[in-house]
């Protein structure tokens, strides 16, 4: 893999192109690697792929994942990640705990690691990288963002992770633009202004992961066109929730989830309202990119206004809330 001269690079540029276009897709971007003229050789072929993702874990893995289920997976050792070392490549089949490897492809030392994402990202006609997922503080934030040439991604998520410092560090160092995870707050009370800062920003999904007490306040402010938490919240501090909204608060909330504790007798108090039969079901479409549940069905529930005649439905099953515009 590190020989300029690939075998292939010698036949006519016609038959060149004529091999590459009867290769597997992930043979296609393997091919790439080998120099910038096979790199651009694959750029033509106008490869699509479904999501490039940074995954820092036990090490450090850049994910290309196939649109029939099966992913790339280029990994180095996370000890290397500010050094010059191999990169392995290897070929998966689903996702997550239950990816099964179906085969080693190679290792190779012809591109280095903090170039390897810019090049998939050119060579797959994409903008940026479409995912970070860290999970492990002993990589600086600093490191992570020279991975991805310091682009904004789509998808941040940031895992439980300690010490706090080292969540803040990364909220200030990687860019992110559609879709924030997170299962903390990581600041003291005396700067919840920048806690506040984060759930301003307009994004496409904001998701808090923490089981943690966390006042309604927090999601009055947000500014994310989803929310989902698994908070617990009262069914006073909900319907305190739906009459604010009722009269032009959270406009961008096209959905929101979280968990009601208690009786939930008092959550449409003071509010009209019409019910909607448990036969009728409506699905939301979630603006999930990175996960393979992107449908949302809601049965039943009870339909309220806003003054400006937008139209929400609001549903309680077993314990969690949904708040969905149709």
């Amino acid at each position: 893999m590190n020989n300029p001269y690939f075998p292939l690079h010698s036949l006519p540029e016609n038959e060149i192109l004529h091999v590459l276009r009867n290769m597997e897709i992930y043979d296609q971007i393997a091919y790439s690697i080998c120099s910038a003229k096979s790199g651009e050789k694959v750029r033509s072929l106008k490869l699509k792929v479904d999501l490039i993702s940074l995954i820092v874990l036990f090490d450090i893995r850049i994910e290309v994942r196939l649109f029939d289920n099966t992913s790339l997976l280029f990994s180095f050792p996370k000890l290397n990640v500010d050094s010059h070392s191999n990169i392995h490549l290897e070929r998966y089949e689903g996702e997550d705990l239950e990816r099964r490897k179906l085969e080693d492809l190679w290792n190779t030392e012809a591109i280095d690691k903090n170039k390897l994402i810019s090049h998939l990202c050119k060579v797959l006609n994409r903008p940026c990288a479409d995912k970070i997922y860290y999970c492990d503080p002993t990589i600086p934030p600093k490191s992570i963002s020279t991975l991805v040439q310091g682009q904004e991604v789509k998808i941040l998520s940031i895992m439980p992770v300690r010490p706090q410092h080292r969540i803040r560090a990364t909220l200030k160092t990687l860019r992110y633009s559609s879709v924030l995870r997170i299962f903390s707050v990581p600041f003291e009370k005396n700067e919840y202004t920048k806690w506040m800062s984060i759930l301003m920003q307009n994004l496409d999904i904001f998701s808090f992961l923490s089981d943690d007490p966390t006042p309604i306040d927090d999601v009055l402010i947000s500014n994310s066109q989803e929310f989902t938490t698994r908070c617990l919240f009262t069914s006073k501090q909900l319907n305190r929730f739906l009459k604010l909204w009722m009269v032009g608060s959270n406009r961008r909330f096209e959905y929101f989830s979280c968990k009601i504790t208690g009786d939930s007798d008092g959550l449409l108090k003071g509010i009209e309202f019409e019910r909607v039969p448990m036969d009728s079901t409506k699905v939301y479409k979630s603006k999930l990119v990175d996960l393979p549940i992107q449908e949302i069905p809601i049965k039943g529930g009870f339909q309220i206004t806003r003054n400006d005649g937008t139209k929400a439905v609001v549903s309680i099953r077993t314990g969690k809330f949904d708040f969905v515009l149709f």
